[in-house]
């Protein structure tokens, strides 16, 4: 593709400007080494060189160092890791002693005379509450059962006494009927003769 004449005169503007500020102004470095060149082509410092050397050492450097970060972020974890385990597993077995401990306390605490006297005492009491709560339990169910028993013969006694009423109420009406049957035969006896 072909250049613009316009870009062409641009970048040689560009060009003569920077070489007559070059020319206008000489660089320091240059003025002590004593070039005639007025500073066109400079020689790279040093110093330049070291810092550009410098920056890659700091970047191989920095590459390294992230690497063994990581290396060491992942050896802190594993760490802590296995220390979380080792934590575990000595509150387990701490766990485990506590209880063994307590049990063999509870052991020697049962298996001693006082502790034997005490239980038996309670054992004693609980005893003679759950006794004393059964016959008064078997006591209300017997009253109960005394009263049911009760109304249940004074119903039957009001029964057969309404029984008896009725039966006497029929007794006297058949007297009766009787009786006035046997006057009014001896009425009609009477009215033959």
């Amino acid at each position: 593709m072909p250049r613009s004449p316009d870009r062409r005169k641009h970048r040689q503007r560009s060009r003569s400007s920077s070489r007559r500020r070059s020319r206008r102004q000489p660089s320091p470095s240059a003025s002590s080494d004593g070039d005639s060149d007025g500073g066109r082509h400079r020689p790279r410092s040093p110093r330049r060189r070291a810092s550009r050397e410098d920056a890659r050492a700091l970047k191989v450097h920095a590459n390294r160092r992230y690497r063994t970060k990581g290396s060491q972020a992942k050896k802190e974890k594993s760490g802590r890791s296995e220390k979380r385990l080792q934590l575990s597993q000595l509150e387990d077995e701490t766990l485990k002693r506590v209880e063994e401990a307590i049990r063999s306390r509870v052991d020697e605490l049962m298996a001693s005379a006082g502790v034997q006297k005490k239980i038996e005492a309670r054992l004693r009491e609980e005893r003679a509450k759950l006794e004393e709560k059964v016959t008064t339990q078997l006591e209300e169910e017997r009253r109960l059962l005394l009263d049911k028993k009760r109304r249940e013969q004074e119903e039957q006694k009001r029964k057969q006494e309404e029984l008896e009423a009725i039966l006497e109420q029929n007794r006297q009406k058949v007297e009766e009927a009787q009786r006035r049957a046997a006057e009014e035969r001896r009425k009609r006896d009477l009215d033959r003769l």
